[in-house]
């Protein structure tokens, strides 16, 4: 007779309804009761040979990764029980959120930001992080210790040169600080790989919009860049939103050409910065092209209005160039930055009667400006404006 295990489960049934006598007796090796318990048995021994989970489970990779931001080196044990994963992450997702406000805007920050910094007080790691913000943000002259990327020079090491000649010279520390160490913009980069010829051709195209009579437009709208500069509307609209953020925060709401017309961008410090920044221009001829543009009279000489005005310009484009607008206080005062080029002018006056042995009556040579600015004059308040032009210069430059 065939086992309970052998037949189909309609068999069973049949089988079970016809022996009686055999669902009674427990006793009986067909018995239910005693099937039951040999499938138990079997299921037991099946469950205690199946390989089991450890007790502890690792932490999830993002966990981990998650830990490791947060904590930077903290003597917190590898040891220690797993986090759950709906706090690290929240923590992680908070962490990221504020570094990110700083990787966007490193000089102003965000109250989130300033409120995070706030909540991280409690943890060592993170004050050094937060120490490094501020510093970039401060516009005091304690927080000038960092070293230059393209020199080994730190600004530190520059304030106490400037002051062990001059110690009340006002060089205006807070803006150099930002202009040598603030990472290069992007509308920068669009003509950086311009070469010279460009630029002349620029500089010819603006001034036949003045009929070559010396009174070429101060201003260029966005059309007027985008034809003079040979740049999509697009890229000229980079330049508005750094040179004229007001103009630039109107055009992007309204779209209207009228207000595009109305963009006031500045020729002269926008073709001053650019050409000191560009990375295909040898140091010698950006300097001679920069004097160029503002020898009204083309004698070759400066005279000191001359001079102011290039200074002026000069500043001011850096600040626009590097996003110093949209800060308060951040761009010198005009009334500042023309004391400083007056100084100047009178000091490369005295450093070249003492070397040519000559007094200076009139207008300063292109040659004594040229050798100033690029640092060749050993006088230690060009300094900045030589690291400037160091900073982009071409090669083993």
């Amino acid at each position: 007779m065939p086992t309970m295990a052998s037949l189909p489960m309609v068999g069973r049934v049949a089988q079970c309804e016809d022996s009686e006598a055999s669902t009674r007796d427990p006793s009986s090796p067909s018995s239910p009761s005693r099937q039951k318990t040999s499938q138990d048995a079997a299921f037991a021994a099946s469950f205690a040979a199946t390989p089991r989970l450890p007790a502890v489970v690792s932490t999830p990779r993002f966990i981990r990764k998650a830990q490791s931001f947060l904590d930077d080196g903290s003597t917190e044990s590898s040891m220690s029980p797993p986090v759950t994963p709906s706090v690290r992450s929240s923590k992680y997702m908070k962490a990221t959120t504020s570094s990110q406000e700083v990787q966007r805007n490193p000089l102003q920050r965000s109250k989130t930001t300033g409120f995070e910094e706030e909540r991280s007080e409690r943890r060592n790691s993170s004050k050094t992080k937060r120490t490094t913000v501020i510093a970039a943000t401060s516009l005091r002259p304690e927080g000038l210790k960092r070293q230059l990327s393209f020199v080994n020079l730190s600004m530190e090491e520059l304030a106490e040169a400037i002051h062990e000649e001059e110690h009340s010279f006002d060089w205006m520390p807070e803006f150099w600080d930002r202009v040598l160490t603030l990472p290069v913009p992007q509308a920068c980069r669009t003509m950086a790989l311009r070469p010279l010829s460009h630029w002349v051709a620029i500089y010819n195209k603006w001034q036949a919009m003045g009929q070559w009579t010396g009174k070429a437009p101060q201003f260029f709208n966005a059309f007027d860049a985008q034809r003079i500069l040979s740049i999509p509307l697009m890229r000229a609209m980079e330049f508005v939103k750094l040179f004229d953020p007001v103009s630039f925060a109107k055009v992007n709401v309204t779209k209207a050409p009228s207000d595009y017309e109305k963009v006031r961008l500045p020729v002269s410090p926008l073709l001053a910065v650019c050409i000191l920044m560009s990375s295909a221009i040898a140091k010698t001829q950006k300097i001679r092209f920069l004097l160029g543009v503002f020898d009204e009279n083309d004698d070759r000489c400066f005279d000191e209005n001359e001079f102011v005005e290039m200074i002026q310009a000069l500043l001011r484009g850096m600040g626009a160039m590097f996003g110093l607008l949209t800060i308060k206080d951040a761009i010198p005062s005009h009334a500042r930055t023309e004391h400083l080029a007056r100084r100047l002018y009178r000091r490369i006056s005295d450093f070249h009667h003492q070397r040519a042995g000559e007094a200076i009556t009139g207008s300063l040579p292109f040659k004594v400006v040229e050798d100033w600015i690029l640092g060749e004059s050993d006088d230690p308040l060009n300094l900045p404006f030589a690291l400037f032009v160091k900073r982009f210069s071409v090669g083993a430059e």
